[in-house]
């Protein structure tokens, strides 16, 4: 239920306020929200499910335009604390330890070799739930 919350999601609200950041969480569902105004049809299909009170159905709309409009876009910045190179890296660079790396979640999910049609809205695509 939305409104049952834990202890560490309040202390994760209250820390992220009092630093001046918002929770992953937060911006996510904001960006879910500002796709669905701009896309009217996927809008439609989110309201017609909460309508029906078909929670399954509004889950996997809203898990889809999250993964349309992710909350860490481009990605997450990481650091190397080892060296490392990607299997079957052909042509990619090795990563050595310290180096900065960004882990592309907005590319992730809008790989065509995971996602069919991936620009496409879909709450129906049988892959959703690689999306989060």
């Amino acid at each position: 239920d939305v409104l049952d919350t834990d202890d560490d999601l309040i202390r994760s609200v209250i820390f992220g306020v009092s630093v001046a950041l918002a929770p992953t969480i937060t911006i996510g569902a904001g960006n879910m929200l500002a796709w669905l105004q701009r896309h009217p049809d996927a809008l439609a299909q989110c309201t017609d499910a909460a309508r029906a009170g078909d929670r399954v159905r509004l889950e996997r709309c809203l898990i889809e335009a999250g993964r349309l409009s992710p909350a860490l876009n481009p990605g997450q910045f990481r650091y190397a604390v080892a060296d490392w190179a990607p299997s079957g890296s052909h042509g990619w660079p090795r990563v050595r330890a310290g180096d900065t790396v960004i882990v592309c979640t907005a590319t992730a999910l809008r790989d065509w070799r995971v996602f069919h049609r991936p620009g496409r809205f879909d709450p129906d695509r049988p892959n959703a739930d690689r999306a989060m």
